[in-house]
């Protein structure tokens, strides 16, 4: 098959930067609904939130605070339970029919949703539990999840095995890109404009990738089916019986043990990225009284980190002194550990800034890990297994959010760093994973080995002939 030069790239930057840009904002306008909408206070104070600090907006904060991080983890997990099941389908399907025709249909949706967002916040004196209708489209679609499973697929195919680790690497880099792109945009274009005009923006974004993928994104797979796709073809238990079947099914030399145990440490990191969120937005409101604008430069810097970071370390290491992927992982845990012990005991900004940069490695670990996969399972195998990644991330993470926001609640007067303990156990927990991997990796024969073995196997055939 050809390599086109044009991939989903270009698009996806679009698409996550904007999910980025308004899921930055979300925290802010729940905090300033519950305060208006619900908990009736003043307007203007209402207003202030997130953009001033002194001891009056410090006061209705701290008020605000436990009821709004609340309302935000019940809105994003609701519509979040529905693309999981979508994934379940949508791996095994577009193995089948295509990669493209699933990006097309979630970029529609997203379009749909931010257009209906941007409508409903027009009206000031809405109720924030209406802005759940918009997530109706969300939820038919499978959202970011889907679009983030169909994408991976999407790059394994348009890549080989020696390209593949930097692909990998890219594919983070582009996301961290986003999170750069949205993270810096939301604060400014929130206080330039409103609520509304935010998601306006944003529906007219994903309208521009809709088309630019319908346009120049070629299809990654060579599609010979003449079965026209049906929705009951979506919706086929096969589609899910596949996803199991391929992660469960017996493999050479423990590689089954090493594919799920990999699959764990991609979901409990994971856990712990969602977990932490938007309980660090608010930690760092709470103790150092940063603004939305504030947190979300320092956002960006540490977004530059982790990007310079990981492009120097992937490309010395990796690509030039062949390092593997199991010890770039441990140094990838051990720059995270580090990060989160720092952070525990910061007291300044200056001591925050310090905690990112002891983390500058803990950006390579899901490549790695996904690098490592990709060498375990055939192409062809490739999209229900990211789909199963997905799916089973996607249950953890309903209950991350909430398990770190009622960690956060519980310890926000007392110790409010507690859930960074959270962070550090599960990390560690991470480590002892890898090492078991590690050792079951060393009882996989090498290519000369099994070269040897089979020459061994025929040389004795032909003896007993």
């Amino acid at each position: 098959m050809t390599r086109c030069k044009v991939t989903i790239e270009v698009p996806f930057l679009l698409f996550y930067g904007t999910c980025i840009m308004v899921g930055n904002l979300i925290i802010n306008l729940m905090t300033y609904k519950v305060c208006y909408n619900i908990l009736h206070y003043p307007e203007a104070n209402c207003s202030r939130l997130g953009q001033y600090t002194d001891n009056e907006t410090q006061e209705l904060e701290r008020l605000v605070q436990p009821h709004a991080g609340v309302m935000t983890a019940v809105t994003e997990m609701v519509p979040a339970t529905v693309p999981v099941i979508m994934t379940l389908f949508v791996g095994s399907w577009s193995d089948k029919y295509g990669r493209k025709p699933v990006l097309l249909f979630v970029l529609s949706c997203m379009t749909i949703a931010f257009g209906s967002n941007a409508i409903l916040l027009l009206y000031s004196e809405i109720n924030p539990w209406f802005l759940m209708l918009t997530t109706i489209p969300i939820m038919c679609c499978g959202g970011v999840t889907t679009f983030l499973t169909i994408t991976l697929a999407y790059l394994n195919d348009m890549s080989t095995p020696h390209t593949r680790a930097m692909r990998m690497v890219t594919f983070d880099i582009v996301q961290i890109l986003a999170t750069l792109f949205g993270g810096l945009c939301s604060s400014y274009v929130l206080y330039a404009t409103s609520y509304a005009a935010v998601y306006g923006i944003g529906c007219a974004i994903i309208a521009f990738c809709t088309v630019y993928t319908y346009l120049f994104v070629p299809e990654s797979l060579d599609m010979q089916i003449e079965e026209r796709p049906t929705l009951s073809s979506v919706f086929s238990c096969r589609n899910v019986m596949d996803l199991f079947k391929i992660a469960l099914k017996r493999r050479l030399y423990n590689r089954r043990a090493i594919i799920l145990l990999i699959i764990s440490c991609v979901v409990i990191l994971g856990f712990i990225a969602t977990g932490e969120v938007n309980v660090k937005t608010q930690f760092l409101r709470n103790k150092l009284g940063w603004t939305l604008t504030k947190r979300n430069v320092f956002g960006a810097w540490s977004s530059m980190v982790v990007i310079a970071s990981t492009l120097l370390t992937t490309y010395l290491l990796h690509t030039r002194l062949k390092v593997k992927e199991i010890l770039l992982i441990f140094l990838a845990l051990l720059s995270a550990i580090g990060s989160s012990v720092l952070y525990t005991v910061a007291d300044s900004d200056a001591s925050i800034y310090v905690s990112v940069a002891a983390g500058v490695f803990s950006g390579m670990a899901n490549p790695m890990l996904r690098t490592m996969l990709t060498k375990l399972i055939v192409p062809g195998e490739m999209g229900k297994v990211f789909s199963l990644i997905m799916v089973v991330n996607n249950f953890c993470l309903l209950g991350a959010a909430l398990t770190y926001q009622e960690i956060y609640n519980d310890t926000m007067k007392t110790k409010p760093e507690t859930f960074n303990y959270v962070s550090i156990g599960l990390n560690s927990i991470v480590a002892v994973i890898v090492i078991i991997v590690t050792i079951l990796e060393f009882r996989i024969p090498s290519e000369k080995q099994k070269i040897e073995e089979n020459l061994g196997t025929i040389s004795t055939e032909k003896l007993t002939d």
